[in-house]
């Protein structure tokens, strides 16, 4: 058995872990310097001998074999970029993966509640406003209206003018509830709305198909939007207008 004294332990116990060579000290106070070049200089990771990105070519190093020859060789320039994790998009309605659906939110604004009627989707805000529509046109057998959700559109902003409009029509299967409703200028009703709408049911009858997203823009907290913007694809192909809610003469 070797005689060591319990500092000599000390120090060897790490070798012989490393090395499986149990050295001992003529004298305790001895220091030894090893080096181990197994390793990677780029993230300081030791590894197995003559393994690692830079190492020793000819023997081995601190393992109590044959001395080798080791380069040393120049640290590189590292550029080291933080990365912001972005939160993974779950689609509204779905489960993000504790059970629950996740909100839609756009940009700094409020989680909006998402409702699906008819094959359509509703974003709705805090203040029951519609904030985006979207959904795959389809074309009813028979129209239903809401003669009381047309009335009371726009509530006490509706204008003397106004009609109860719809962001997805009637003959578009467009749901009957609030939500699909808005105090919209009678003359933008009626006129260019209604002429996209009629574009729209050509498409339809020519068997294409006409797929719509519909964002609607507030004043400050006002529940009557001020302008309409409206995307649509027919067959793959996309198109966008702009619509005030106004009356232009």
């Amino acid at each position: 058995m070797i005689e060591m004294s319990e500092e000599e332990w000390r120090r060897a116990f790490p070798i012989w872990l490393r090395t499986g060579t149990l050295l001992s000290y003529p004298n305790s106070n001895r220091v030894e310097c090893k080096f181990n070049p197994w390793h990677d200089p780029e993230n300081g990771r030791f590894t197995f001998s003559g393994t690692g990105r830079y190492h020793g070519g000819g023997g081995s190093f601190g393992g109590g074999g044959a001395t080798g020859t080791w380069t040393r060789s120049e640290p590189k320039n590292i550029s080291i970029t933080q990365k912001r994790r972005s939160p993974a998009i779950v689609p509204v309605g779905q489960s993000s993966g504790n059970g629950s659906a996740r909100p839609a939110t756009f940009a700094s604004e409020a989680p909006f509640r998402a409702v699906t009627r008819n094959g359509y989707t509703y974003h709705i805000d805090s203040r029951e406003r519609t904030r985006r529509v979207s959904g795959v046109l389809t074309v009813a057998d028979v129209p239903i209206r809401s003669r009381a959700s047309q009335r009371q559109a726009g509530g006490t902003e509706r204008r003397a003018r106004d009609d109860g409009g719809h962001y997805i029509a009637s003959r578009f299967n467009g749901p009957t509830e609030a939500f699909n409703h808005f105090a919209q200028d009678a003359n933008f009703n009626r006129g260019g709305y209604r002429v996209l709408e009629d574009e729209w049911a050509r498409d339809k009858r020519a068997g294409r198909a006409v797929a719509v997203k519909i964002v609607p823009r507030f004043d400050g907290t006002s529940v009557r939007p001020s302008v309409i913007d409206v995307w649509w694809t027919v067959d793959g192909e996309g198109k966008s207008l702009k619509f005030p809610n106004e009356r232009l003469e």
